[in-house]
């Protein structure tokens, strides 16, 4: 069979949300439900990943536009908020939401309400 490649599907996915939002409104980016195993935690996984994301959402083919980045995290997460402040995240607002966690004690996923900050930065 054809062979998709991500620029392929970005470039459909984009045609297709510009088609389906409201007049006045765009497409944003938004990382989201990043976590770094406990175990490997402080050693700067974090960092690249967000930065990684960065540079893939500013120089990836088929991204091209966006100028901004959004995160979304847990209010009481003041470590990730503190690492999201020092990469030139700004707090934006914050809203309750019902998010899906996973209970590795138990092995399954629940549902809870929490407060999420969203910040963002321009790239």
């Amino acid at each position: 069979g054809a062979v998709t490649t991500l620029k392929d599907l970005v470039d459909a996915n984009q045609e297709n949300v510009s088609q389906l939002l409201p007049s006045g409104m765009k497409a944003v980016v938004v990382l989201s439900n990043l976590v770094v195993s406990t175990s490997f935690r402080r050693m700067g996984i974090g960092a690249k990943l967000c930065l990684e994301a960065e540079r893939f959402v500013k120089e990836g083919e088929g991204w091209g536009g966006f100028t901004d980045i959004y995160v979304r995290v847990e209010s009481e997460n003041l470590p990730a908020r503190k690492l999201y402040q020092l990469l030139g995240y700004d707090e934006q607002w914050d809203e309750d939401s019902t998010i899906v966690k996973s209970d590795l004690d138990a092995g399954e996923l629940v549902t809870c309400t929490r407060n999420i900050v969203i910040m963002k930065k321009s790239i």
